[in-house]
């Protein structure tokens, strides 16, 4: 697996960034995700990889199939990944436990996966209906 050029494994606010389709995760949730974006399984493989965790966010078109900047929403969750299983299809099944809000401060272009640079968002601070 080829590591993003720009990786900077030892910053714990630069991740690997998972977009997700019609979900919006909260910090303590632990939910199983499908994942068969190629992107996004080198993204979920990197991230099992170096022991960091993921940084999920919605979508704001659902079938946008390369989202770019302006089609994430600022706000997402830091989430440790659980567990892998991939299936026959070539799909990953992995389980993930959302452990903190953030805010993506750039998103950071790789030729295989992307990452984003996040500040984290303090207990009780709000988010614009804009940012989810």
């Amino acid at each position: 697996m080829a590591r993003n050029p720009n990786s900077i494994s030892a910053n714990g606010n630069r991740l690997p960034l998972l977009p997700m389709k019609d979900m919006v995760l909260f910090p303590g949730m632990v939910v199983p995700l499908m994942v068969g974006r190629q992107r996004s399984l080198i993204a979920v493989e990197e991230a099992v990889a170096t022991g960091r965790p993921l940084f999920l966010c919605t979508q704001r078109d659902a079938s946008a199939e390369e989202p770019q900047r302006e089609q994430l929403y600022d706000v997402g969750v830091r989430a440790d990944v659980l567990q892998t299983l991939r299936g026959p299809d070539g799909a990953l099944k992995l389980v993930v436990e959302a452990t903190e809000r953030a805010r993506i401060r750039r998103v950071i272009p790789g030729p295989e996966f992307d990452e984003v640079q996040i500040v984290p968002l303090e207990v009780g601070q709000e988010a614009g209906a804009d940012e989810l």
